[in-house]
């Protein structure tokens, strides 16, 4: 089995690797909620397909797209293991900052099933708007950047609650006005916490 894909508990001991697999809840009740968000049954289906063929990424996310690989703003799709997904191509534009001038770029963030069963979803690639596991705030976010509105670009940094690192980057980003905070000591799934901020704002092109 493949822990990339499938659920599993990995234990190493010297050069002995043992895979354990995970029982898991076997529904996933995230992609209901992302079609809903996309307008219903009826206008997902009506999102272009992209088809993946074999192509994987080395830890199983599905980050190797392109903006040149889409042929619309969002499509979407199953890799070969069968797990869902939906691919966005988004411009960030940054807002002028520090003697910076404004600037703007282009990537693909594509939001998918993290293993062949269950309810945890993920994203891969640009990371703007989960950067982690799928939130209903993330959600919301798909939601109002298809009916083509505006978001905020979220960016995260891995510092401790409470180390002085952390504190002191926070309140450096607190004092420019084009930092703004959101989620801070939000939990990762690799149990750290972080301080999330907006910068600059996210569309579909």
């Amino acid at each position: 089995m493949n822990p990339h894909i499938h659920p599993a508990i990995i234990e190493t001991t010297g050069t002995t690797v043992k895979v354990t697999p995970l029982a898991i809840d076997p529904t996933d009740n995230t992609l209901p909620q992302i079609v809903n968000a996309l307008g219903g049954d009826k206008a997902f289906e009506d999102i272009p397909e992209l088809d993946l063929g074999n192509r994987n990424g080395v830890t199983g996310y599905i980050d190797f797209l392109e903006p040149t690989d889409l042929s619309a703003p969002m499509m979407r799709g199953t890799d070969e293991h069968g797990r869902p997904f939906v691919a966005l191509r988004l411009e960030r534009t940054r807002p002028r900052s520090r003697g910076r001038a404004a600037r703007s770029s282009v990537k693909v963030e594509t939001i998918f099933r993290r293993y062949v069963t269950g309810k945890t979803w993920t994203s891969g690639g640009a990371s703007w708007i989960a950067g982690g596991a799928l939130s209903w705030q993330d959600i919301d976010s798909i939601r109002r950047l298809a009916a083509g509105k505006l978001v905020g670009c979220r960016e995260n940094r891995g510092y401790e609650v409470g180390d002085a690192d952390g504190e002191k980057e926070a309140a450096d980003m607190s004092a420019d006005p084009h930092h703004h905070h959101f989620r801070k000591g939000e939990v990762t799934s690799y149990g750290r916490q972080l301080y999330s901020y907006e910068v600059g704002s996210l569309r579909l092109v």
